[in-house]
């Protein structure tokens, strides 16, 4: 799965369904709410990438290392400022899910 494909769904998902972003909202999220699928970024903290794995790992959430930087990831979701992590709540009309699979996670 390229990259483009995936940015394109992310931005998809964005319009069409339901997130929060930043390291705290997505904490949370994963910690109290049901959360579809979590996008990290390439250049997200190492010790804060750790704990959201973790949290992904223990919730059984599916995640995607996002091979992009934070400022394309925060781009991507309509914003002007770098976002490292984004949980998506509902990924609306986007196949977020079958490029998961692609990518074999």
């Amino acid at each position: 799965m390229s990259l483009p494909v995936l940015e394109e769904q992310i931005s998809l998902a964005t319009r069409s369904g339901k997130y929060v972003a930043g390291y705290r909202e997505v904490y949370k999220s994963l910690s109290t709410a049901h959360v579809e699928v979590v996008i990290i970024a390439k250049n997200a903290p190492q010790n804060l990438r750790r704990e959201i794995l973790d949290l992904c790992r223990l919730s059984e959430t599916p995640f995607i290392e996002y091979q992009g930087m934070a400022s394309r990831l925060g781009r991507l979701l309509g914003r002007r400022h770098p976002v490292a992590f984004v949980a998506f709540r509902s990924i609306g009309d986007s196949n977020l899910l079958e490029v998961l699979k692609d990518l074999g996670k």
